[in-house]
């Protein structure tokens, strides 16, 4: 009696069995593997320290805040805390920040024109070297392991006044100009400008610009030669230019309101002539690139670039990657068209959607000089010596 007993519960068990596997195992999936997937994501919050270039067009910090309200956008579980550094001791609490467990996930490299030291960053050499492959990032070294990403730059140009050229009946210079030829030009202004009352060549002279940079790396770092910002200066002796006593804002009033002819600047000035082409002041100019002798120099400065900082969470890890390469993914035509500078990766334009032509020289470029060198970062102090001796 109890075997068949033991019989007709062992045949309900295996009848139960039979008609719930299907379940088990599905469950038994789903748990093993479908949760597991889903929870790779990462969920909560990322912090983001920023240091947003401030000229006298004012912030671009709607830049980065745009990318992170998009990536929260695509990411609902996701949050990003934006910190704005932009007050005085910002670049003291950066550092001190950067050193610290309690670091910020993702840091802008420059903190009021000061690099932030830290040996907190992300070393992953295969995310780097994807990165690099992928979006033709110039300035990342091909052995590179640490996570530190340029996005964006602002090239060294040269701002020819056309109005203040055609009101004293001079040709403008050829675009694809010679040193000779600049001083050529100055010399033929002068001639013209018996009463000084126009400025032939200026520059903004001080440690946070470096449009010199282009007339003295004709050699590269190992043969910086200054023998032509010595003689722009004796050439424009009794002007009141190319001297570092003169303020950025004098330098700027100058050309902003057409007393100077050609201005040796960056894009942040084209930017502004943009923007303000309707004032009463405005004057019709064109855009060149620097003057050289046997090759053509390009220097960019005002260079972004961020961190992505060490994390032992590996979702988080993911996440902060993620971040990252959807700026490189979404936000070429964004930097170019809104931002007017140039993004330092390869990126896919079609040349008539370009809102600013004059950046159509720059873009895609795979050699030039810049802020991140380290031929400019180890040598920064001693060319600035030699600038401010000459443009005393």
């Amino acid at each position: 009696m109890k075997r068949k007993k033991v019989r007709f519960i062992s045949a309900l068990l295996l009848i139960a069995f039979l008609l719930s596997y299907k379940f088990f195992i599905r469950d038994f999936y789903i748990s093993r593997f479908i949760n597991k997937e889903t929870t790779k994501a990462y969920q909560g919050m990322i912090t983001l320290w920023d240091n947003p270039s401030r000229t006298v067009i004012g912030s671009n910090f709607g830049f980065i805040k745009n990318v992170v309200e998009k990536f929260e956008d695509d990411n609902s579980l996701l949050q990003i805390e934006l910190r704005e550094l932009s007050f005085d001791g910002a670049s003291k609490l950066a550092n001190e920040k950067a050193v610290s467990k309690n670091h910020p996930d993702i840091m802008s490299k420059y903190i009021e024109n000061n690099i932030t030291k830290t040996d907190n960053i992300m070393y992953d050499k295969e995310f780097v070297n994807k990165m690099k492959t992928t979006y033709t990032i110039p300035k990342i070294a091909e052995d590179e392991e640490r996570c530190i990403f340029p996005v964006y730059g602002s090239f060294n140009v040269i701002i020819v006044n056309k109005t203040a050229f055609k009101e004293m009946g001079i040709n403008l210079p050829e675009e694809n100009w010679s040193y000779n030829s600049l001083i050529k030009t100055i010399k033929e202004i002068k001639k013209k400008d018996t009463k000084k009352e126009k400025i032939p060549f200026d520059m903004v002279v001080n440690k946070d610009s470096y449009a010199y940079m282009n007339f003295i790396l004709d050699s590269g770092y190992s043969n910086m030669n200054y023998s032509k910002l010595e003689n722009l200066k004796k050439e424009l002796k009794g002007y009141k230019c190319l001297s570092k006593k003169k303020s950025e804002e004098s330098v700027h009033y100058d050309l902003y309101n057409s007393k100077t002819m050609i201005y040796a600047g960056d894009l942040t000035d084209v930017n502004y002539l943009i923007r303000t082409k309707n004032k009463e002041n405005s004057f019709d100019y064109a855009v060149y690139p620097y003057p050289y002798n046997e090759q053509q120099v390009n220097f960019v400065s005002g260079v972004k670039s961020y961190y992505l900082m060490n994390t032992k969470d590996d979702s988080k890890k993911a996440v902060l990657q993620d971040f990252i390469e959807s700026i490189y993914q979404n936000e070429g035509m964004n930097i170019l068209n809104i931002q007017g500078k140039v993004p330092l990766f390869h990126v896919n334009y079609i040349k008539k959607d370009l809102k600013y032509p004059h950046l159509n020289k720059f873009i895609n470029l795979t050699s030039y000089y810049s802020t991140e060198d380290n031929g400019f970062v180890m040598n920064r102090k001693d060319i600035w010596g030699k600038v401010k001796d000459i443009f005393k």
